[in-house]
């Protein structure tokens, strides 16, 4: 085997967290990536180790590692290259397709503990990895963990496998865990259980009738995703109605579901194949819910619950929206991955037919890449130069994941808006020139239970108003009894020309400006003694003394020193 290149040991520690904790040496691997001349030096030193064949004298220090030790980071370095030019070998050198297919997945009980070095150079010697990997790997073998991942043509191969496979682990003196074997065995493109498959006279369980979990995925025979479906409408179910019995406030029912509920459902929607409209009928049950938590009637619109350019928002977000955020940058990570392998694989990323994500990210950039023709456009009065953006072209691949992740979610909100000019009525705030207020949790701890939902139906005129009332056939007339004419919203707020003379509109704040100007008057009409107060000098204090004690006259009021002031209120 070649000699490792500066590349490979380059993208190593590219590849490497940079916050990963170093061994006792404290060496992290950020040093390595800030020091390019460091790096080369450590170039060097590994080809010479890799020359020798042997590691004993400068990565001897591993024979103390444990599981839970913690590695050198010149060690990772060295073994990551190693690893992946063994994977490459492997996978260059199989050349088996087998039309049929029987799986066995083995994981051996207490591997961890110690495992017989003779073991590991038969199993080398096996698969004809070259005599100078070999010569590597043997003298590193403290903490390796064993496990078989084998597949056959036929039933009966599978059978003689786990035949030499106990034997092979018998004599190494270890045994298989019972529940971590499973077994599946595919005749003819189709998944059958007449075919039992034993090892050490125990019956493996088939994927059939055990399941197997992996990165919080759910794969069993049939190998779709359907029952997956079925158990995240489960997991919502379960999880509002255990949010429901508590016996806590409405809102911070809905604060347990955005900060409790909604981060448990996003790997699971991100990592299986869920249509757009299982999300949907997902959202309508949480909507449901977060109305009844909050104190809203049924018929208040989704705007109002996850809007980000209404009038009122509230810190509640979209479970489509997130679902569609974390397909498009699952999309982006496999599509744009550094590795090769990954990139080239072809995996697809469904979400159903009404909303494919691959044609999602398509526009998005396209979009992206228009607006670096037209450049930066200002809104209103602003003034050039006011809005920086970031143009496609300069992005990096991070860069441009966040923008095409920010645009999906603009196109939801744009979908919204053109909604919400569709809604008649609760749509009037669509035409109000007032600033734009969004809530925090911090201001919602600090209302009262039934000021949020005044406040959402007053944007979106949900109040028991007279126009409403008969709108929704409660009463007969909407006629206003101080001015008689319709008694909209509006009117009550603010267009009533008898409640506007009458000083019904300004009645609490004519009581606050009494308030104040009783308390001025009184004050202004006590009989004060003028004080005269003569020119004040600084005092300077000579080297070798202390500063004497000043007292300072501290006024109470502006009216102190005088006694001819004139009050005025309206």
């Amino acid at each position: 085997m070649k000699e490792p290149t500066r590349k490979e040991i380059y993208e190593v520690v590219k590849k490497a967290r940079s916050c990963s904790a170093p061994d006792p040496s404290g060496i992290p691997y950020k040093v390595y990536k800030k020091c390019p001349k460091l790096l080369r030096r450590l170039w060097s030193l590994l080809r010479t180790v890799w020359r020798k064949e042997k590691n004993s004298k400068t990565i001897n220090k591993f024979r103390t590692f444990r599981i839970i030790s913690l590695l050198s980071v010149e060690g990772k370095i060295f073994f990551s290259i190693l690893a992946k030019r063994l994977t490459t070998y492997m996978l260059e050198n199989d050349s088996n397709r087998p039309h049929n297919l029987t799986v066995v997945l083995l994981d051996l009980a207490n591997a961890y503990v110690s495992i017989p070095h003779q073991l590991i150079e038969t199993a080398l010697r096996h698969y004809h990895i070259p005599e100078s990997a070999r010569n590597l790997i043997m003298n590193y073998f403290n903490g390796i963990n064993l496990r078989f991942f084998k597949t056959s043509e036929t039933h009966i191969q599978a059978r003689w496998v786990l035949a030499a496979l106990d034997e092979t682990v018998t004599w190494a003196r270890k045994e298989f865990k019972p529940g971590m074997l499973r077994s599946l065995v595919v005749r003819k493109g189709k998944v059958t259980s007449q075919f039992k498959l034993c090892i050490r006279g125990e019956e493996i369980p088939s994927l059939e009738d055990k399941p197997i979990k992996c990165l919080g995925k759910w794969f069993n025979s049939s190998l779709r995703d359907t029952n997956c479906q079925d158990m995240l409408r489960q997991q919502v179910a379960e999880g509002l109605q255990r949010i429901d019995k508590s016996e806590l406030p409405g809102k911070f029912k809905a604060w347990v579901f955005q900060h409790g509920l909604l981060p448990r459902l996003m790997w699971p929607l991100m990592v299986n194949d869920v249509p757009i409209s299982t999300v949907e009928k997902l959202e309508q049950m949480i909507s449901k819910h977060l109305r009844k938590f909050l104190g809203l009637p049924p018929s208040f619109t989704n705007i109002g619950l996850y809007g980000r350019s209404t009038k009122l928002q509230i810190p509640i977000s979209s479970v489509v929206e997130e679902f569609k955020e974390a397909k498009a940058r699952f999309l982006l990570t496999l599509r744009d991955s550094e590795d090769g392998k990954v990139s080239n694989a072809g995996i697809q990323v469904r979400t159903g037919r009404k909303w494919p994500v691959s044609k999602a990210v398509d526009s998005p950039e396209s979009s992206l890449k228009h607006k670096d023709v037209m450049g930066s456009t200002n809104v209103g009065r602003e003034g050039l130069g006011t809005r920086q953006t970031q143009k496609w072209e300069k992005a990096g691949k991070r860069e441009r994941g966040d923008l095409v992740q920010r645009e999906i979610r603009n196109v939801e909100e744009k979908a919204r808006s053109a909604r919400s000019v569709q809604l008649g009525p609760e749509g009037d705030w669509t035409k109000w020139s007032t600033p734009e207020r969004r809530l925090t949790w911090q201001e919602l701890w600090t209302y009262e239970p039934l000021q949020l939902s005044f406040l959402l139906r007053l944007v979106y005129d949900m109040l028991p108003t007279p126009t409403n009332l008969q709108r929704w056939k409660l009463t007969e007339g909407p006629t206003c009894y101080l001015f008689w004419r319709i008694e909209t919203l509006r009117h009550i707020l603010s267009l009533c020309p008898t409640a506007l003379a009458q000083g019904r509109y300004r009645w609490r704040h004519d009581q606050v400006l009494r308030m104040l100007a009783d308390a001025l008057e009184r004050e202004r009409k006590n009989n004060r003694p003028r004080k005269i107060l003569g020119p004040q000098f600084l005092s300077f204090v000579k080297e070798g003394t202390t500063k004497l004690a000043v007292t300072i006259i501290s006024r109470s009021c502006i009216l102190q020193d005088s006694n001819d002031l004139e009050m005025r209120a309206e």
